[in-house]
């Protein structure tokens, strides 16, 4: 099973011939080292512009040149070269990968290989000598002992646990068992008081082999699949169309292909074809709520909320336990202003699966639609405290705070919010309006003018500056200005009566700002 961009599994599998020596006796470190360091090889992987971006360690199962390493090694990354016997060796295909295991297998044009031994990890015990052999930052392979410490499981994948160090760049290098076999490759650290290091079992790494064993559709689409989903990751979004369009022609009722392809449609805004994609999805497989979901997305993106409470419900139907349809649902009942429905759906998406950053931002928008504003701040801050960079719960925030009179609070998280996105125009727009509330007319002006210059389209942001530049007594300038207004949104020509119809379109402006407008109104019309 291939692996869809939204979600986090991927099951990919490899076909090779390998032998199982037996050895009788215990190897030192030295003889160990010796018999395997010719199979330990470099990964580089280079990015989309050919630049190398990455470096790990490689393991070399067999002589025809099958080399297995971490996928987190080739994430976000185009292509990938072999440093073997100081010579680079670029890498011919992609055998297979799994994603979610953090397993890559490479198969490289032949050469004479020294090979590893491969052993059983299944017959690993806890307090066995181990050994990591790696190159670290692309240096000589260097070689550390230690046992296995435990085996552990993570989301229903295996890893052994090893007191062996592992070094940056030795991601992918081989843990040895004391008879030289290999028994693994190291994949990842938790650190946490001391450093933890994790191997993938190889027998983890022999067990997708079915799928692709009489499969050499699957197996020949594989560089493109892959390809396509790194080029997805780095936002390289047109060179994810043409890896996924190049997988559809080999595997062309390909539900993951379609689904994918779309995502990428989607970003560069080509919503009809997206919605193509997602339809052939569906249509291949009639339950997959993940290409349900993200057509709701897309839906909702286009205002077609009826057909995403459609979508959101029937995945819902399909599989009640997923956050991602209750998610999205409870974001079409925000935009179609139904705000308890909102509110239960996000608090039904977040007991399944607290650590949600987007639905506390999602929740928090909510309560401040339904006037609770202090539990708005709250969810919002969860949000900003899980994910500090995340500019929309600064800017929702600082509504907030602003709502509550809490005007240096949401002065901060305005600022907060520009600095981490310096063009996001509605963060100008509202922050100026606040200025103007504040009576700090110079600084209004300068935020609503960036404001428009970010969206010629602003009215609202030259309101509020022929608004401001009026209670500065510059009346020529305000005149000017509201012109200009009027010109985008004629509306405006017949002053409240004009505003409210604007309102009811979701505008909002507060007591003291409608009682200025009045008399605005009244004198520059």
């Amino acid at each position: 099973m291939l692996k869809k961009l939204t979600i986090t599994s991927i099951f990919a599998v490899f076909i090779y011939i390998f032998s199982n020596p037996v050895y009788s006796q215990e190897l030192t470190a030295q003889e160990i080292f010796e018999k395997v360091n010719d199979a330990i090889v470099v990964i580089v992987a280079y990015d989309f512009e050919g630049k190398p971006m990455k470096q790990g360690s490689g393991v070399v199962i067999n002589d025809s040149g099958i080399i297995i390493t971490n996928y987190h090694v080739f994430s976000k990354c185009e292509k990938i070269a072999v440093y073997h016997n100081k010579e680079f060796i670029n890498y011919f295909t992609i055998e297979a990968a799994d994603i979610e295991k953090d397993i890559l297998i490479l198969k490289v044009n032949e050469k004479n290989f020294k090979t590893i031994a491969v052993g059983n990890s299944e017959n690993v015990k806890v307090g066995e000598k181990i050994y990591a052999i790696g190159s670290p930052m692309g240096y000589e392979n260097t070689i550390s002992e230690g046992i296995v410490s435990g085996i552990r499981s993570f989301d229903e994948d295996t890893y052994i646990q090893i007191s062996a160090s592992i070094s940056q760049g030795s991601s992918g290098g081989a843990i040895i068992n004391s008879k030289g076999e290999l028994v693994g490759i190291s994949t990842f650290q938790v650190k946490e008081g001391q450093n933890l290091n994790f191997a993938i079992p190889i027998n983890e790494i022999f067990s997708v082999r079915n799928e692709y064993l009489n499969n050499p559709q699957l197996k020949e689409s594989n560089d493109y699949f892959f390809k396509g989903y790194n080029a997805y990751l780095a936002k390289n979004y047109k060179e994810t169309l043409f890896y996924y369009t190049a997988y559809l022609k080999i595997l062309p009722n390909s539900a993951i292909g379609y689904y994918n392809r779309a995502l990428a449609y989607k970003k560069l805004e080509q919503y009809e074809d997206a919605l193509k994609d997602l339809n052939m999805a569906i249509e291949l497989e009639h339950e997959d709520t993940d290409a349900l979901i993200a057509r709701g997305n897309l839906y909702n993106e286009l205002g077609k909320y009826k057909e995403a409470l459609e979508d959101y419900n029937t995945a819902i139907s399909i599989d009640s336990e997923d956050p991602y349809g209750y998610k999205g649902r409870g974001e079409t009942y925000l935009y179609t202003n139904n705000y308890q429905s909102a509110l239960n759906d996000f608090n039904k998406a977040i007991s399944l699966d607290d650590s949600y950053i987007e639905v506390y931002y999602d929740r928090g928008r909510t309560y401040s639609y339904l006037g609770d504003d202090m539990r708005a701040i709250q969810d919002l801050s969860v949000a900003i405290e899980m994910f500090p960079k995340y500019y929309g719960a600064y800017l929702s925030r600082a509504r907030a705070y602003n709502n509550l009179k809490e005007y240096e609070k949401a002065k901060e998280d305005f600022v907060k919010c520009i600095e981490l996105n310096p063009d996001e125009q509605i963060a100008y727009n509202n922050f100026g309006w606040m200025l103007f509330e504040n009576k700090e007319y110079k600084l209004a002006i300068a935020s609503l003018s960036k404001s428009f210059e970010l969206d010629n389209e602003d009215w609202d942001a030259l309101l509020g500056m022929s608004l401001t530049m009026y209670i500065m007594n510059e009346n020529d300038d305000a005149e000017k200005i509201l012109k200009a207004a009027i010109k985008i949104e004629p509306k405006l020509k017949k002053g409240m009566q004009g505003l409210k119809l604007l309102e009811d379109e979701g505008y909002t402006y507060t007591k003291s700002q409608k009682k200025l407008l009045e008399k605005f109104f009244e004198d520059m019309l």
